[in-house]
């Protein structure tokens, strides 16, 4: 029986491996630097989270099916 609809990679996907990269070298970054200062990661991490959540939705998004 042939599969209909969108098939999702599993068991992730590339985008959230590169958000869990990107947030580790924000956190060397935050841990080795003295410009960054706890004010500035998070403004960074939660700029960051606000991006991936909205690619996560445009992703969603475009696999809604019309029927």
């Amino acid at each position: 029986m042939p599969t209909t609809g969108a098939i999702l990679p599993i068991p992730g996907n590339a985008e959230f491996l590169l958000y869990a990269v990107v947030v580790i070298f924000l956190i060397i970054v935050w841990a080795a630097s003295d410009l960054v200062d706890a004010r500035y990661f998070c403004l960074l991490l939660t700029v960051l989270t606000a991006f991936y959540f909205v690619s996560r939705g445009i992703v969603k998004a475009s696999r809604v099916l019309e029927q």
